[in-house]
């Protein structure tokens, strides 16, 4: 057949094909590029990649380590019964490491394109169903859950299109089998299809009249996914405490319901009975946050699933959850949860058109097409995380943009540092990096409103031991590497690679590091801590903004102090860039080196020697014996009044 022919017979599949391919091509490259960034995490790209790893070499059930104070057998389906997963495992042999994850999330989420184009099949002609295909891969909350991690919610567009389609198929062992695989993917995903059945209930029975059911046909249905949710239910409970007997309160999600007044999601029916006053509350909750939520999903589909709501049946049970919840993650785009209901509110938004489209006449059509078009570019240029008008807009981690610098470079090649069979323990935003082995930890973030288990959790990881700590201390996105150092002070580590506030340490390590670069670092107002002094804007200042003394009444008499920066043994010199407003006040200045409670070296000098309003360097040179973790350059007045003003330190390593 000529090809022209197949063209034009094929054309929306082939446009849906192509935009798949470019998709699967963009998200493989944006996400791998975040993940070389150090902007994935432990939660939870790192947990996946190590649970494929320890399943694929170690024979495990999907084994982890950064939870092992909440889940003791350490498989991942001690919280989460999921094994769709295994479905991955022959993929993650071939390809094993996160990137792979990254990968195979982009491709299964650019498949789901495909019942949409079957979908739209039902109410479009062959090129309108392949643009409608290619334009709901332009969707920014798809997006949010394709530039996240990796989440097994992955699947969900995919398994709960195709349970659509089946539907409108009528086809009963389709949906037995898509309604089956929707399950696998998570014990959540039994609410979805719980509001399923009711939806097959409404829409045979009271919407769709023309083409209804026979009665025994639809209720063996019904009854059919009924019993597989209850089985389904039994399964996963009999799972999760198998390999997780005693489930700690902090895995119950209740501290998400907090506002609402309950300790667990499946409490929330009979408590909204008894308590319908606290409905209000909990919608109230950082309300603007939820709205923008609304918006968010519908905004792109330009609220036709209006015309069609009954598609929306099965997504109560989420936006209950979500809408009454206080976890901010539960409703903001950007984050995996939305993947429970993008299938239904597109099927809403194309019935919905398909019924606008029947109306209407080939310009009109083309018309509303474009409508649409223009609708789903726009909410993709100003939601989506690969919009470059989203850069420093931040609802989720999915919102970081991948910033490859020569420091992430470093810091890359000091991870290839670390021997494949050795013990190591990280921080957030590095363990994704080192999860392809058994032995690699990581420190846990506070968790404020659960002080017991984050106690429990910080008391097991410091029994570690682990040969290797590695830290970054400008990427640390929950501020744990005060508690990595405590560990390292505690041990026998020794610094085996330092660059730019990144350190890797290693156990009963005592020779010179193997690479390091020299320190040079310059601390200004926005590092130091001003006691007597305060910022404010001098435009001659490196950063247009200097230390000015104040004659407060505070006793104490420390003009600045801090960094508390970490440094290796070796020769240093501080460089104080200071000036006076007048050389006559009087003012007698010391300034010094201090750590763990010893002044290390310090000098003295006065605002006479100090030319009025030019800035001087005042130098200030001492000796690190070994390893410090809490170094201060601090300045104190000495006498009673001064004008000095503080620019930055300079300090820097000697040769």
């Amino acid at each position: 057949m000529d090809f022209s022919v197949i063209r034009r017979k094929h054309q929306g599949a082939l446009l849906m094909s192509l935009s798949m391919l470019i998709y699967v091509i963009i998200l493989s490259a944006y996400t791998i590029s975040k993940h070389n960034s150090f902007s994935t995490y432990t939660w939870d790209l790192g947990i996946f990649n190590q649970g494929f790893w320890t399943t694929v070499n170690l024979d495990s059930v999907f084994y982890y380590t950064c939870e092992l104070h909440l889940v003791p057998s350490g498989s991942f389906f001690g919280i989460h019964f999921s094994p769709i997963l295994y479905t991955l495992v022959p993929f993650y042999y071939l390809f094993q490491g996160a990137e792979s994850l990254l990968v195979a999330q982009s491709i299964l989420i650019a498949l789901s394109a495909i019942q949409v184009y079957k979908i739209a099949r039902a109410w479009f002609e062959e090129g309108y169903s392949g643009l409608i295909a290619s334009l709901y891969l332009l969707n920014p909350a798809l997006h949010g859950v394709n530039c996240y991690d990796f989440h097994v919610q992955a699947f969900l567009p995919l398994i709960l299109g195709y349970l659509l389609h089946f539907t409108l198929k009528k086809d009963w062992g389709g949906i037995l089998l898509t309604a089956n695989l929707a399950m696998a993917v998570q014990e959540q995903v039994l609410f979805i299809v719980l509001a399923f059945a009711g939806y097959l209930l409404v829409d045979h029975l009271i919407l769709n009249k023309k083409e209804r059911l026979p009665i025994r046909t639809l209720f063996s249905g019904v009854v059919l996914v009924l019993i597989s949710v209850m089985a389904w239910r039994g399964l996963s409970v009999i799972a999760i405490s198998y390999y997780n007997p005693i489930i700690p309160d902090h895995l119950l999600a209740g501290q998400h319901f907090a506002v609402l007044g309950v300790d667990a999601p499946l409490k929330i029916p009979l408590h909204l009975i008894r308590n319908p006053g606290s409905i209000l509350a909990a919608l109230t909750f950082e309300w603007y946050n939820k709205v923008v939520y609304i918006l968010g999903l519908l905004a792109p589909v330009v609220f036709l699933v209006f015309q069609s709501p009954q598609y929306l049946i099965p997504t109560v049970p989420w936006f209950v959850i979500s809408l009454l919840s206080n976890y901010p993650p539960y409703y903001r785009i950007g984050f995996q949860y939305s993947a429970y209901v993008i299938p239904f509110i597109y099927t809403s938004m194309i019935a919905g058109f398909g019924r606008v489209s029947h109306l209407s006449n080939g310009p009109t059509l083309r018309r509303n097409m474009g409508i649409l078009t223009m609708a789903l570019v726009a909410s993709s240029l100003a939601l989506s995380p690969l919009s470059p008008l989203t850069r420093g807009f931040y609802m989720s981690p999915a919102y970081q943009k991948p910033d490859q610098t020569e420091r992430t470079a470093i810091i890359q090649s000091m991870v290839s540092m670390l021997p494949a069979e050795s013990t190591v323990l990280t921080q957030d935003n590095l363990f994704p990096h080192l999860s392809n082995r058994e032995h690699a930890y990581v420190m846990v973030p506070s968790t404020f409103k659960d002080v017991a288990t984050w106690k429990n959790a910080i008391s097991w990881i410091t029994s570690l031991e682990t040969e290797y700590v590695l830290i970054d201390m400008e990427t640390d996105p929950h501020d744990t590497a005060k508690y990595l150092l405590d560990i390292v002070k505690r041990g026998e580590y020794g610094l085996v690679s330092f660059h730019d506030n990144a350190y890797l340490y290693m156990r009963d390590y005592q020779t010179t590091p193997v690479s390091y670069e020299p320190i040079n670092i310059t601390y200004t107002s926005t590092e130091l801590i001003p006691q007597n002094m305060k910022a404010m804007t001098d435009i001659t200042g490196s950063i247009g903004r200097v230390m000015v003394y104040l004659n407060t009444s505070i006793k104490s008499r420390t003009l600045w102090y801090g960094p508390y920066q970490i440094l290796p043994k070796g020769e240093y010199v501080a460089s104080f860039h200071v000036k006076t407003k007048d050389p006559g006040a009087g003012g007698y200045i010391t300034v010094d080196a201090y750590s763990n409670r010893t002044v290390l070296e310090s000098t003295t000098f006065t605002e006479s020697t100090l030319k009025k309003d030019e800035w001087t360097e005042v130098e200030l040179r001492f000796t690190l014996p070994e390893v410090v973790y809490d170094l201060e350059l601090r300045g104190f007045l000495v006498s009673v009044n001064t004008t000095i003003r503080l620019d930055r330190i300079t300090l820097r390593q000697e040769p």
